[in-house]
């Protein structure tokens, strides 16, 4: 996971969210009556998916892409129409998290924060693909890492056999771009293009030229 600057809320959103939010509120704090059907965050779709780049914010994979409220609606229901509480996520993370929020919540991937930023939990196994929570992190952040890794199944079969086709191709760059040093700008532009932001996988690109010692400036 990498920190998406998810920018600025619609201009249309403030008047959405005064007028839905009561009745969210209402039902979640008196658990009577009938759940609001209203879901209008579907209609935002396009605004979020642009600072995602179409990528999920927590798997990092290309996505058609949903809405994923990162503090739940059952929970928050005074954040429902919140623009800094919308995740560009894909189905799969999306309808696995659901309204699943541990003691220590998960972490953000817009934290505004830079020590609660996700790069500072996550770091990747090179050889097997799966993402893990990296070292001296304090207890809490450990917890945190962990229970999004195991609830969103960050680690299931599908995402590791990816990860490692990719952890291939960045290695096959990285070989070529040490014995071909004529090549060495062709080469560093299509590592540029995998490390971009908005890049598929981004942040296993880049932890695999950090440990191939590669800085691109």
């Amino acid at each position: 996971m990498k920190r998406v600057n998810r920018g600025s809320e619609p201009p249309k959103l403030k008047s959405i969210r005064k007028k839905y939010t009561p009745k969210w509120i209402h039902f979640y704090t008196n658990r009577n009556g009938k759940r609001p059907t209203d879901k209008h965050w579907r209609d935002f779709i396009e605004d979020l998916k642009t600072p995602f780049g179409e990528i999920c914010g927590y798997c990092e994979e290309s996505c058609r892409g949903e809405v994923d409220h990162f503090q739940p609606i059952s929970k928050f229901p005074k954040l429902v129409y919140e623009w800094e509480n919308w995740i560009f996520s894909c189905h799969n993370c999306n309808n696995l998290k659901w309204n699943k929020w541990p003691s220590f919540g998960y972490v953000n991937p817009c934290s505004l924060k830079v020590a609660h930023r996700p790069e500072i939990y996550f770091k990747f196994d090179l050889v097997t693909g799966e993402i893990l929570a990296r070292n001296g992190l304090k207890p809490t952040q450990i917890k945190k890492a962990k229970n999004m890794i195991s609830d969103l199944h960050l680690n299931e079969i599908f995402h590791l056999r990816k990860r490692i086709i990719w952890i291939g191709i960045m290695g096959l760059l990285v070989n070529h771009w040490k014995k071909f040093p004529d090549n060495k700008l062709e080469i560093e532009g299509h590592m540029r293009e995998l490390c971009s932001d908005g890049a598929e996988l981004i942040s296993l690109s880049r932890a695999v030229l950090y440990d191939s010692g590669i800085t691109l400036d």
